[in-house]
């Protein structure tokens, strides 16, 4: 999708009221959609409260990286 059409998706889904289960490999329409994670690794679920970003830095913080 051009950037465009995932603006225009975001937009659409923001005004939706129910849940959402959201896959995506794409970063930005992540960020822009999701406030909690499921991680699912192993055959055990973690939730994880925050947005992907804020994932991220979670994990860089742990690994010592910057």
């Amino acid at each position: 999708m051009d950037y465009d059409a995932i603006n225009a998706l975001i937009e659409s889904l923001q005004g939706y009221k129910g849940g959402l289960c959201v896959i995506s490999h794409d970063q930005y329409f992540l960020n822009a959609l999701c406030d909690r994670i499921s991680l699912v690794e192993n055959g055990t679920v973690t939730q994880y409260n925050g947005t992907i970003n804020d994932y991220i830095k979670n994990l860089r913080k742990k690994c010592g990286a910057k």
